[in-house]
């Protein structure tokens, strides 16, 4: 979905005018892998500018290599062992009966997914540094958010922004964002968001 979700922004941020992206161009985005399976969803103007940089003169940077191990490291341990290893704690709690039971599944359901996507990102973000592509920062301490809406901010970077320039801007407009085109807009997003999750 998240190939999906880039390769749709890449239409629409092409359709207002003729585009001057090559086809190499084109392919290279199409198919630079890092963060295809869960995020960042990069904007086709930005990441083919950082892609072109970094390939029309393609070096290894010491640091940037040092730096995208050191990320990669940290993010296969948080969805090998810690996130893996509380699921485990998921499928027992879950028989257990009381208030124990139930505190445990929240605590590592919440873990869990936690530690699977900072993981992910964090892979994504490591994998980008070796190739000398800095990718969009997806995901900035949500749980120590004080409030929903910063929650919201940090949890999903990039996938808000999409749903935000492609989604809600498009409908609200039409509707000249008064308050009934912002608060249809709304409902829309959050419907996607809650379907694309599986709710």
């Amino acid at each position: 979905s998240f190939y999906t979700f880039q390769l749709i922004g890449y239409l629409f941020d092409r359709k207002p005018e003729p585009s001057s992206i090559t086809l190499k161009e084109s392919i290279l985005f199409t198919v630079f892998f890092p963060q295809l399976i869960a995020g960042p969803i990069e904007r086709a103007d930005e990441l083919i500018r950082k892609l072109k940089a970094s390939f029309d003169d393609f070096k290894f940077d010491r640091i940037n290599v040092k730096h995208g191990f050191s990320l990669l490291s940290i993010g296969l341990f948080l969805k090998t062992f810690l996130s893996d290893v509380l699921i485990i704690f998921i499928g027992d709690s879950l028989y257990k009966t009381g208030f124990l039971g139930a505190l445990t599944t929240i605590f590592c359901n919440g873990s869990v997914i936690y530690f699977d996507f900072l993981g992910y990102s964090l892979i994504a973000l490591g994998i980008g540094l070796i190739f000398n592509v800095r990718l969009t920062l997806n995901f900035d301490r949500p749980y120590a958010a004080l409030d929903f809406q910063e929650f919201w901010r940090r949890w999903h970077i990039t996938l808000t922004r999409w749903f935000k320039d492609y989604v809600y801007k498009p409908i609200a407009a039409r509707f000249n964002y008064s308050q009934f085109g912002v608060l249809i807009s709304t409902i829309i997003v959050f419907s996607l968001t809650a379907k694309w999750h599986g709710f």
